[in-house]
């Protein structure tokens, strides 16, 4: 993620052993070793900041509304910091909450029914998980060494980036529908099997 000036934050998923192994080293090891794992793309890398280390988990809500309540963001779902794809889910989950209240509201009907809320449901689930299925699929693809995987998500990740339309696509992400819960009963995703290392560096 690019910082003011030439510095940017970067997130390197890596496995739970690799990245204990990695938080010990010395910041001008960590450097060398980052810019190994970029193959040297972004020139030198120079330490910025103290790095962290935590286990790439998400959870999503059984159900996205009941009993006159509603979830959005954070409270029906929860990613990694990658992408800002759980920024764009919450917009979205607004944007249908405010679109599916509205026409209930024009028919006359009670905003906070059954009814409204199952529409509001309906209408999130392809989007959440469509979202959290890619996302974990992301993650996982950058621990493997297996080529064919390697060259697939570069084959898919260098036309988003030279092609401003299509980033701005894959980051608005597709249309929604869903079934979620009121309650902190979330199911945790299979992220949790990753581990991220974040810091700040200078190319």
């Amino acid at each position: 993620m690019p910082l003011p000036g030439r510095m940017s934050s970067l997130v390197c998923v890596v496995t739970p052993e690799t990245a204990t192994h990695l938080k010990a080293y010395e910041d001008g090891a960590l450097a060398l070793e980052l810019e190994r794992r970029a193959h040297s793309v972004l020139g030198a890398f120079r330490i910025a900041s103290p790095r962290q280390v935590y286990p790439l988990s998400g959870m999503i809500a059984k159900k996205a509304a009941a009993n006159r309540c509603a979830l959005i963001g954070e409270a029906a779902h929860v990613f990694p910091p990658i992408g800002a794809q759980g920024l764009n889910l919450g917009l979205r989950d607004v944007a249908d909450l405010a679109r599916i209240v509205g026409e209930a509201k024009a028919r006359g009907e009670d905003v906070g029914s059954a009814l409204t809320l199952a529409r509001y449901d309906s209408a999130r689930k392809p989007d959440i998980t469509s979202r959290t299925t890619a996302v974990d699929l992301l993650n996982r693809s950058l621990l493997t060494d297996m080529l064919p995987v390697q060259a697939l998500r570069s084959s898919a990740s260098t036309p988003l980036a030279a092609s401003p339309c299509a980033s701005s696509l894959c980051a608005r992400g597709s249309r929604p529908r869903q079934r979620g819960c009121c309650r902190s009963k979330g199911r945790p995703s299979p992220l949790s099997s990753c581990h991220g290392l974040i810091v700040a560096f200078i190319p």
